[in-house]
């Protein structure tokens, strides 16, 4: 008797079982992460856990900035707009959250992707200091939290120019990071100058200072090498002290 208990029960749940795989996609969980893009860093393609916002590249009459961060959805489009949960984790933000206003987050109709727009207001701190804002994806009525490290997201935002993160694989060609050279940087390789062709994976079409190719291979990519003569050659015509501190040694590339 014990047998055949044991495999009607078993029967039932092999059966329940197949039911759910048979259930439509829509009915199962849904999910929606922040689609934080690859980058190339050394020998490795890793996720960014984390974006940097400065309202240093942004003009000085500007006091407020809309930061846009993409959405990506897993699991079935509807027909109608669909709210997402996000809220700010108060222990890893430090930010003032009355400089922060975070517009209604929601997947649009017929959509796989949209867009989560944030607020900033400028401060004058931030020339000083570096502050983080941490939002969270969490569960409600239409999504199911997902994977735990795509469900969350690190905006660091300041009025400063921080180490962009293409630096680690450029730095034998630019030295030790100083924000003045990155400055110059900006001003030599502006967007639109260089049409090489992506010669390695993740790399993205029209490189300049904000799109850098992923490795110092001058023989793929003469052009951003061209640009990084004028650079040194900048720095060897004049002479600047980091942070126009004199007691240091002036600036030179390698």
């Amino acid at each position: 008797m014990i047998r055949i208990i044991c495999s009607v029960s078993l029967l039932l749940i092999f059966l329940s079982c197949k039911k759910q795989q048979l259930l439509p996609l829509e009915e199962r969980l849904t999910f929606v992460h922040f689609n934080v893009p690859q980058v190339n860093a050394g020998s490795i393609s890793k996720r960014l856990d984390s974006l940097d916002f400065s309202f240093a590249h942004e003009a000085a009459a500007m006091k407020t900035k809309i930061i846009a961060i993409p959405l990506s959805l897993v699991g079935q489009k509807q027909s109608f707009n669909r709210a997402i949960h996000v809220t700010v984790d108060e222990f890893e933000t430090n930010i003032d959250l009355d400089l922060v206003e975070i517009q209604k987050p929601m997947i649009g109709a017929d959509r796989f992707t949209d867009t989560l727009f944030v607020k900033i207001a400028r401060e004058p701190s931030m020339k000083q200091k570096i502050y983080n804002l941490t939002l969270r994806i969490s569960n409600n009525e239409f999504f199911s939290e997902g994977q735990m490290e795509k469900s969350k997201i690190k905006i660091l935002i300041s009025d400063q120019l921080l180490k962009p993160y293409w630096w680690q694989n450029w730095g034998q060609f630019f030295g030790d990071y100083y924000p003045e050279v990155y400055q110059q940087w900006i001003k030599i390789y502006k967007i639109g100058l260089d049409k090489s062709v992506p010669m390695n994976i993740g790399d993205q079409p029209n490189f300049a200072w904000n799109n850098m190719p992923a490795f110092p291979i001058q023989i793929q990519y003469p052009i951003t090498f061209f640009y990084l003569s004028e650079l040194k050659e900048y720095f060897e015509k004049n002479v600047i002290y980091p942070n126009n501190d004199s007691s240091k040694s002036r600036i030179k590339l390698p």
